[in-house]
């Protein structure tokens, strides 16, 4: 019988773009003793069997208290970042969605580990 060799692993995560007048909603990271004080996209890591989709769906929710459907996001990119050694979490592979709709209002925080919202906007 052959050795058997480890296979990569990557973590499994989400982003979620909502978009408003040609702006993009970031989140200020906070609490988190990650890369606290910078903007992200409201996100996630993937937890056990669950699906890409229902993930997105559950952080907007736990981030910035709108609720989603499945059917109200759609796939716009998945993207593998390979990790720097430094990095706690190692490589992911992040699926980016985009709302079909536009949602109601996107600026109530529910979690400590947030300290702003803005929709950003690039000239």
């Amino acid at each position: 019988m052959g050795t058997h060799k480890e296979r990569f692993k990557v973590v499994p995560a989400v982003y979620v773009i909502f978009q408003r007048e040609g702006k993009v909603l970031l989140l200020k990271r906070a609490n988190t003793g990650y890369m606290d004080g910078l903007y992200s996209l409201p996100a996630g890591h993937v937890d056990g069997d669950e699906p890409a989709v229902l993930a997105a769906v559950r952080e907007a929710q736990e981030e910035v208290a709108v609720t989603l459907t499945r059917d109200s996001l759609r796939l716009a990119h998945v993207m593998h970042r390979q990790a720097d050694p430094s990095d706690r979490d190692g490589s992911t592979s992040a699926s980016i969605f985009t709302l079909k709709l536009t949602p109601g209002r996107v600026n109530q925080l529910t979690t400590s580990l947030i300290s702003a919202a803005n929709y950003v906007g690039w000239s």
